[in-house]
């Protein structure tokens, strides 16, 4: 009776009823109603004449092609690349030695614009450029400027005008934008991708970011100021002040250039030939020596080529002007 009442009750947790599960299922094949996914073609060898009629067929039209490429000269200078501060992380050589490393995510990478030169030479910074405060000799040569973009979002998120940027390459809305200068040779059509095969092993690249900021700091924290005495000098209130920024007799005045208390970091600067370690192809990391690059973590960072005379590239690289899959 116990046994009973035991298999009633175990009946009554049966989430289907009795008859589906004595149906056997055979799982040799996919159900007729899902879509097929790949269909089996003849492999023909593709000759002059069918392959002209596949490019009339094809939506893969010679505007959306590739520019053509060109031979790399010791002059030549490729686009950069926007990449995540995300970390650091220790590496070790084949003989024991650490070397600490900063991580740098290259995602989501897309030329957005190409910049020709005379017009870049016609906008405000190729003035600047072109004609430095305070030279009179001839106006320097520009080259052209390829505008790159990183962190693609939702259109909705930004403005009709904003989105606009993005019309001619076909990408979506990005939320950073840098821009690079590159040699004639190294232009690249907008809608290319970028990826961390840009680079390779053993190359330096520089690193141009903005450091960290710090807020408003006084000028013992800012400018490294010994301070005034302890108060059992008879020092009363003027410990951490910078003291006296002047004088009454020639130097009447606060000059020009005087270390005061201000807002400390959130400069541009760059960390120059940095070499790269490592590359993780397929999650676009690189691993890049030390661990001075600024900025916090989360923030991104432009790398390129270095210019460094020294360490520069002498020969050409693996991928020029970059890596197209």
């Amino acid at each position: 009776m116990q046994g009973f009442m035991f298999r009633s009750v175990i009946r009554g947790f049966r989430t289907s009823c009795g008859l589906d599960s004595r149906i056997k299922r055979r799982h040799t094949h996919k159900p007729f109603w899902q879509i097929k996914k790949s269909n089996q073609v003849p492999n023909e060898p593709l000759t002059f004449e069918n392959k002209a009629w596949i490019a009339g067929l094809s939506p893969l039209k010679e505007e959306f092609a590739p520019w053509e490429r060109q031979n790399w000269e010791r002059s030549s200078i490729r686009s950069g690349i926007i990449a995540q501060k995300i970390g650091l992380a220790p590496l070790w050589t084949k003989s024991g030695v650490r070397i600490m490393s900063t991580l740098l995510q290259v995602k989501d990478n897309h030329v957005v614009r190409y910049i020709p030169a005379e017009e870049y030479a016609s906008t405000h910074v190729g003035e600047k450029i072109k004609a430095p405060k305070g030279i009179t000799d001839t106006p320097r040569g520009l080259n052209p400027v390829l505008v790159v973009g990183a962190d693609s979002r939702d259109p909705s998120t930004f403005t009709k005008g904003y989105c606009g940027l993005f019309n001619g390459s076909g990408v979506s809305p990005k939320r950073i934008l840098s821009r690079f200068i590159v040699s004639p040779n190294a232009i690249l059509k907008p809608g290319t991708p970028l990826y961390a095969s840009h680079f390779q092993v053993g190359a330096y690249v520089d690193v141009r970011g903005t450091g960290i900021r710090r807020g408003f700091q006084g000028v013992m924290k800012r400018w490294g100021f010994h301070g005034m005495p302890s108060d059992n000098r008879g020092a009363t209130k003027t410990h951490r002040r910078p003291g006296s920024i002047g004088s009454g007799c020639q130097k009447s005045r606060v000059w020009p250039g005087q270390k005061l208390p201000g807002l400390m970091g959130g400069n541009k600067m760059i960390m120059p030939a940095l070499q790269i370690l490592r590359i993780n192809h397929k999650e676009g990391v690189l691993y890049v020596t030390g661990q001075g690059i600024p900025g916090n973590t989360g923030d991104f960072v432009q790398v390129f080529d270095t210019r460094h005379p020294v360490k520069s590239l002498k020969e050409s690289p693996k991928f020029f002007p970059t890596c197209i899959t």
